[in-house]
């Protein structure tokens, strides 16, 4: 519950998810390329441990390329990405329709998503063991 004014706003956690989902995918959209490319800094603290990309490594980048449609370099970055867009739209519009054959086509690119995920990692460990 919001209260501006002596105004009383009721807003769900949903909701408020949505906002902030969509206001993060419009952010990222433009933001400048320079700071997303820049491969001289990482927050992965899977990558400072174990010294190898985790799954999610990339998925920023693959996101920012898939939606201005490099769709080459976004699989060149996680090939998650191909998941994980689906997923979030058809997230948002849950938001605004709920529709039981929308929720499960949600639930099997989250599928999707996750074993997208496994297969991901699985690589990369194959290549930091054997490379």
């Amino acid at each position: 519950m919001v209260k501006l004014k002596s105004e009383t706003y009721n807003i769900s956690i949903k909701d408020f998810s949505t906002i902030v989902l969509t206001l993060g995918l419009c952010t990222l959209y433009f933001l400048p390329t320079k700071w997303l490319f820049n491969s001289s800094h990482t927050f992965c603290i899977h990558k400072k441990i174990f010294h190898f990309d985790c799954p999610g490594c990339g998925m920023t980048r693959a996101l920012y390329s898939f939606m201005h449609f490099n769709f080459r370099d976004a699989i060149n970055f996680n090939f998650g990405v191909f998941s994980l867009v689906p997923f979030l739209l058809l997230e948002i519009i849950l938001t605004f329709r709920f529709n039981k054959f929308v929720l499960q086509t949600k639930n099997l690119f989250y599928l999707l998503l996750c074993i997208s995920l496994i297969i991901i990692y699985i690589q990369r460990l194959y290549y930091k063991i054997y490379y």
